[in-house]
């Protein structure tokens, strides 16, 4: 693919942005996904067996009625933890001001370089550590704690397909489960 350099891209970052790469970034972290359904499964399995040794018998006839809360609490973990993420971006968002600035994002052979109205960030594509495509949006990380959002709606439909091809990544439409982290290099 013949790439026109440099892509130059801009936008500010919106609270939905903002929240949707929260989202993303929390289910994406090491064993947050898989550790949500292990739990909760686990849980499941364990009232399903309290159940069944309670209607045996094998129980005495009050320790069913203490099982319920319990019950609840393990089938309503994964939404609290939704609703926990949700709050916690909402506060971040709003207290944040550099969030909210208008950035531009320039893409090149060598690297990318995110300004802003105060200050410029030079990334060359040996420091990017990953790369991932969501539905919404492009994540350039530098690290775990550092990444670089580039929603979706900034670009056109053939910058889309310029940006994926530089970074490396696939379409998330071609690809079937979950997510993945696309490691540069």
């Amino acid at each position: 693919m013949e790439i026109p350099t440099p892509i130059e891209i801009s936008g500010i970052l919106s609270e939905q942005d903002y929240l949707r790469l929260n989202y993303f970034i929390a289910w994406q972290g090491k064993g947050t996904r898989g550790g949500i359904i292990y739990f909760a499964g686990l849980c499941v399995f364990l009232n399903l067996l309290i159940l069944f040794l309670n209607i045996s018998g094998a129980l005495p006839d009050n320790f069913l009625p203490m099982n319920w809360p319990n019950l609840l609490i393990f089938l309503l973990f994964p939404l609290a933890f939704y609703f926990l993420i949700h709050i916690a971006a909402k506060a971040a968002y709003a207290r944040d001001p550099f969030v909210k600035k208008k950035r531009t994002y320039v893409f090149d052979d060598d690297g990318m370089t995110c300004m802003n109205e105060n200050s410029t960030t030079r990334i060359s594509w040996n420091e990017v550590d990953r790369c991932l495509e969501s539905k919404y949006m492009f994540v350039v990380a530098l690290s775990n704690r550092q990444m670089f959002p580039i929603p979706k709606h900034f670009l056109t439909g053939l910058q889309e397909e310029q940006i994926r091809y530089m970074l490396g990544t696939t379409d998330p439409a071609s690809r079937k489960g979950f997510r993945k982290w696309f490691r540069k290099g």
